[in-house]
């Protein structure tokens, strides 16, 4: 969980996706800059990885807190047979380099990082700034149901899958209008907290999801979801655009789950 990252690769990918303040529009809540990373993760340390981020040092915790992190959540999943890493975290600083600088200063944190930077393997343009995780572009956000109690302990989701090149303009456009009833349907689905990010592995399309689900029949609510009408109209425009993973295509869904690895609130 290295967070030691510039401000013009990471931040200013996010920023694209405009939306940056959860809550309502009082201007009371603290702003929310949502950031979401990518790193490839070597297949011969990738259980290694699994074990220290299953029991994170304390300190390295205390640190990220301080800094302002908090809903922190790193997955692994394979594509093409090669495993990768996809971090989700809110900064609710008002002074990013700052705390991040704190961070790379930090004596546990630096001992953290050897430990895990020899695991993972950076995409290429991360790699050309000497850094280990690459920023993703959000193409999609909603807040959903963030202003309804939760019925029980929120259950965090990251799924994937492709994008074929020829259809991003179109895909990019729905997502940029979303159609209210569509946002509708979402909030009533108990989903909040809703973002896809887009990214470019080789010359290959991904788009990585992620949301929070805060009802007591997740089951329920997506068969719901799914049998509404302007829901499975959307689904016409969105579904031709995406390249489903072979485990999802053989299930018929289009999104296709990734393993949480690491959480912090």
């Amino acid at each position: 969980m290295r967070t030691g990252y510039g401000l013009a690769s990471v931040l200013g990918v996010v920023l694209l996706g405009g939306g940056l303040l959860h809550g309502t529009a009082s201007g009371k809540e603290k702003p929310i800059v949502r950031v979401a990373t990518i790193t490839g993760l070597k297949p011969e340390k990738a259980e290694y990885y699994r074990k220290l981020h299953a029991a994170p040092w304390p300190k390295v915790l205390k640190r990220l807190k301080d800094s302002n992190i908090r809903n922190y959540s790193i997955y692994q999943k394979d594509i093409e047979g090669r495993p990768y890493l996809f971090s989700y975290f809110e900064y609710t600083g008002k002074d990013w380099d700052r705390d991040m600088a704190r961070v790379g200063k930090d004596e546990t944190i630096r001992k953290w990082w050897k430990e895990t930077d020899p695991c993972q393997d950076p995409l290429p343009r991360a790699a050309k700034r000497n850094e280990i995780w690459d920023g993703m572009e959000e193409v999609f956000h909603t807040d959903g149901a963030s202003d309804v109690k939760p019925a029980k302990q929120v259950q965090r989701f990251g799924t994937i899958t492709g994008l074929k090149p020829e259809k991003e303009a179109h895909y990019r456009t729905l997502h940029a209008t979303a159609w209210p009833e569509v946002l509708k349907q979402i909030k009533a689905a108990h989903i909040r907290n809703y973002s896809i990010y887009l990214k470019d592995i080789g010359d290959k399309l991904y788009l990585f999801s992620y949301f929070e689900y805060i009802g007591d029949d997740f089951k329920g609510d997506m068969a719901r979801l799914a049998a509404d009408p302007t829901i499975r109209r959307w689904w016409k425009q969105t579904d031709p655009c995406q390249l489903p993973f072979p485990e999802a295509r053989k299930k018929g869904e289009i999104w296709e789950g990734m393993d949480e690895v690491f959480y912090m609130e």
